[in-house]
């Protein structure tokens, strides 16, 4: 029997006529009829319905010929063949490894995504996966491909598909509209396994038009939009970023490897100001290559400066082939970054239009900005912003926040210089935000560092512009949190202009407060005598202003500067009268400030009793007034002082309160200062590792904040840590790094400090006389009023003249450490109490021991 009368015995065998076979099957009696005189063979699809029908099988129908048996592997010619860096597209192997494992071959799935912004690298993405082999061993009938843009021709996508999989011309002739051609080809594919790729789609219709996929099928989109991404696939999506920093350098290296590797800066640089977008460097690149390849140095280093010209990156242009191009823009126009942008942004409403012109005020990614801002610099409904997330122009970043990519900012920057007078009105406004947002989280600091970027960008804005007004307001509300997170050099910058703007608006009040803020930053940085000169400006200003509050507050300061320089006689009067201030004026904030800084001078001097006294005063009025900052420094305090009293519990528990506090106001400075604390603590109870610890962390965090007077302190105790582990060479590089830094910051007493620590260690090195020399130049550096530390520095000297032989030299000095510390209370007292009384049984036998020889 022959293959077309198989099919027609068994229809009449039943007494079916073509119509009725046709209308079981779902398709036309015409076809029916031509599949039986042999025009052509059914499709898979309906030769498996028609087995199922007659409950036989396709050679028993006459089904299987040649062409059914070996069916070729379809690879559309039209995938893109751009060459790729003989190692695979970089850094793209998380990529691809994550679309291998979603495209069938980890869990089945109809329709996967993949978005990202354009000139993210998606269909170079695509183009890779497609010669990976596992890719091809699964989609084993092979690979069909359609790029559609925003204008796509899906009926000729799909009529080249046809040809490709050989439906009959007559077949595809009757398929007359874009549904029965899609119909036809679904049909047609069957069981069969391809990946369908739908390049750079536009609209959601478009793709549910052309998904001719079987069950076995895997379609695979690209989209820049990522709400088409989301309806499309839910959560079958996948985001293609930017490259990362070092992977955007390797592929700016794959075309210019001689010049990247002789200028890595300057890569680096450009790199960073293209956004690490693959298209902006690939375009770049492509358009150096030959002078990197003829060595052309000097002309590539011309290029890369005219590069940092964003209008340069931007129009950057690459000419199209009439077979092979961007799916967004018609052959006849070259690729450029300005091009493919553009195409976005001309199907935005005005509304949107003007809301990305003006979000190039807020800094790029990444930063990140509110919908809050967003409303502020045009004040609209929400709508606006969304139109742009839709539109793949602004992303989303994390909750609530949203993202500007360098590429898309550079872009609308070429877009706002061309409007009209409307950018004006939207920094006018972004300013009367930021100034507003402060007034109302100036002490919320975790909001505040989450904003910073934006209010950076603010700062610039207002400095750029002249107006001092806003500039002034802005820096005293972003003073606070600079002080508590230790961004001293940003401080001091801002605050230098903050003082020239109140200079020539006349603001007396608030020339003062910008003085006194100089002076903080200063006295952090060790910068003492600028410190002392913005103090004592500000001490003029306000006895001209007859500001009595004022005068209390900076009294203090100018006490706590010149104990600092080791000068306690004065600091004492400078405190004395700013506490006697604060009592007349009963202003409870500036009392909490002059008891804190006065416990500080007792505590200096070893009395301390009355420094107890002093901040316990002042940490129950900060308690009842709700200053947590002023809580956090006094807590440190007190652990101070209960630590030099040998009260270790206490002292502890005065830490480990502040540590908590600090932590909870992220405020740097305590934080270190309260795990030196502990480290100490650690230390002298024998918890060597845990004092390390604490010192080591404390010092990274010190560096990081550059606050150069802590790192002496935790340079000192990590001495202290080594030379008990007996490691005393480290000892000495810990403290000779430690003395050089507190002698650059002329920090008296802290350098006297390291240089008894120095003798202490070269004592345990038996270097009697470099010991000797640190001892002294310790006393000669040190003011006596320094009580704590002349009588250490005694108490060294005393060993040093003990190891002499000289025993009423070293019963003297002992002697004069012993009252020093009897007198404070130290916890040293037994220690040296103990030795002056070995000293005297020595000079006992040696008196006994002469008299016997006279």
């Amino acid at each position: 029997m022959t293959q077309i009368s198989s099919l027609r015995f068994e229809r009449e065998k039943r007494g079916w006529s073509q119509s009725k076979l046709a209308e079981l099957l779902g398709t036309s009696s015409k076809s029916v009829g031509q599949w039986e005189r042999g025009v052509f063979l059914p499709s898979p699809y309906f030769r498996e319905k028609l087995c199922a029908l007659f409950e036989t099988n396709a050679q028993t129908l006459g089904f299987l010929g040649e062409t059914d048996s070996e069916q070729q592997y379809i690879y559309d010619p039209f995938i893109p063949v751009q060459g790729l860096p003989s190692s695979g597209l970089i850094g793209r192997d998380a990529l691809i490894n994550s679309l291998i494992e979603q495209l069938g071959i980890g869990e089945h799935l109809p329709t996967l995504t993949i978005y990202g912004i354009p000139g993210v690298g998606k269909t170079a993405l695509l183009q890779a996966l497609t010669q990976m082999p596992p890719i091809q061993q699964y989609f084993s009938d092979g690979i069909l491909w359609a790029g559609l843009g925003p204008h796509p021709h899906l009926f000729g996508h799909l009529s080249r598909w046809g040809h490709l999989l050989q439906i009959p011309d007559q077949e595809m002739k009757e398929c007359i509209d874009l549904a029965s051609l899609a119909k036809c080809l679904r049909a047609h594919i069957g069981s069969r396994k391809f990946l369908v790729i739908l390049d750079d789609v536009w609209d959601l219709s478009d793709v549910k038009a052309i998904l001719v996929g079987g069950n076995q099928c895997v379609h695979l989109v690209t989209t820049r939009f990522p709400d088409l991404a989301n309806n499309l696939s839910q959560s079958h999506t996948l985001h293609v970023p930017e490259l990362e920093i070092n992977e955007g350098k390797k592929l700016l290296a794959y075309f210019l490897p001689h010049y990247t590797e002789q200028e890595p800066e300057e890569t680096n640089l450009l790199v960073q100001e293209m956004g690490m977008l693959p298209l902006a460097l690939t375009l770049i690149g492509k358009y150096l290559s030959p002078y990197d390849l003829l060595g052309q140095f000097q002309r590539l280093r011309n290029a890369f400066q005219g590069f940092h010209d964003s209008s340069a990156r931007l129009f950057l242009e690459q000419s199209q082939s009439p077979i092979e191009y961007h799916p967004s823009i018609p052959p006849k126009y070259p690729l450029s970054l300005e091009r493919i942008i553009a195409v976005s942004f001309e199907h935005l409403s005005p509304e949107a239009q003007r809301l990305l012109c003006a979000l190039v005020l807020v800094p790029a990614k990444p930063n990140t900005f509110s919908l809050e801002l967003a409303t502020a610099l045009m004040p609209f409904s929400p709508n606006g912003l969304y139109e742009l997330v839709d539109a793949g122009l602004v992303e989303t970043y994390g909750k609530g926040r949203y993202t500007l990519h360098q590429t898309i900012s550079d872009y609308a920057q070429s877009m706002e210089q061309a409007a009209d007078g409307e950018q004006e009105k939207a920094k006018q406004r972004l300013i009367d935000y930021a100034l507003s947002w402060l007034g109302q989280h100036s002490e919320d600091y975790e909001r505040i560092e989450q904003e910073y970027t934006n209010l950076l960008a603010v700062l610039e804005l207002v400095s750029a512009q002249a107006r001092n007004t806003e500039l002034v307001q802005l820096v005293l509300a972003c003073f606070s949190f600079w002080q508590i997170r230790g961004l001293y050099e940003q401080a001091e910058r801002y605050l230098q202009r903050a003082l020239h703007a109140v200079q020539e608006l006349s603001d007396s009040r608030r020339h003062i407060i910008v003085l006194k803020h100089l002076k903080t930053i200063e006295e952090h940085q060790g910068s003492y005598e600028q410190a002392e000169k913005h103090c004592q400006e500000a001490l003029v200003l306000a006895q001209q202003e007859g500001e009595q509050e004022q005068r209390s507050l900076i009294l203090s300061d100018l006490g706590m500067i010149e104990l600092r320089q080791g000068n306690f006689g004065q600091a004492e009067r400078y405190c004395q009268e700013a506490v006697a201030l604060a009592r007349q004026t009963k202003d409870r904030d500036q009392m909490i400030i002059v008891l804190k800084n006065f416990g500080t001078l007792m505590h200096y001097q070893a009395k301390y009793e009355q420094a107890q006294r002093y901040y316990r005063e002042g940490l129950e009025l900060a308690r009842q007034q709700g200053q947590q900052e002023q809580s956090n420094q006094i807590l440190f305090h007190l652990g101070v002082v209960a630590e030099h009293q040998g009260n270790y519990k206490q002292a502890e528990f005065w830490y480990q309160e502040g540590l908590e506090l600090a932590r909870q106001l992220a405020h740097r400075e305590y934080i270190i200062r309260n795990l030196n604390g502990l480290g100490v603590i650690a230390y002298r109870q024998g918890n060597d590792e845990q004092a390390r610890f604490s010192f080591q962390e404390g010092l990274e965090l010190a560096r990081r904040l550059g606050h150069r007077s802590l790192i002496c302190n935790l340079l000192r105790n990590l001495a202290g840590s080594s030379s008990r582990r007996g490691n005393h060479r480290q000892a000495e590089i810990y403290l000779q790094d430690g003395l050089e830094l507190a002698r650059q910051i002329g920090n008296t007493i802290v350098a006297a400090e390291i240089l008894v620590d120095l003798g202490e260690c070269r004592l345990s090195e038996k270097q009697i006389d470099q010991a000797n020399d640190a001892f002294k130049e310790a006393l000669l550096c040190l003011p006596k009023e320094s009580q704590e530390v002349y009588a250490y520095a005694h108490y060294g000297l005393a060993q040093v003249a003990a190891s002499r032989k000289q025993f009423e030299e070293a019963f003297k000095h002992s002697k004069e450490s012993l009252t020093i510390f009897e007198q404070a209370g130290h916890h040293k007292v037994n220690e040296v109490r103990h030795w002056v009384e070995q000293m005297e049984c020595v000079l006992h036998e040696q008196d006994a021991l002469d008299m016997e020889a006279l």
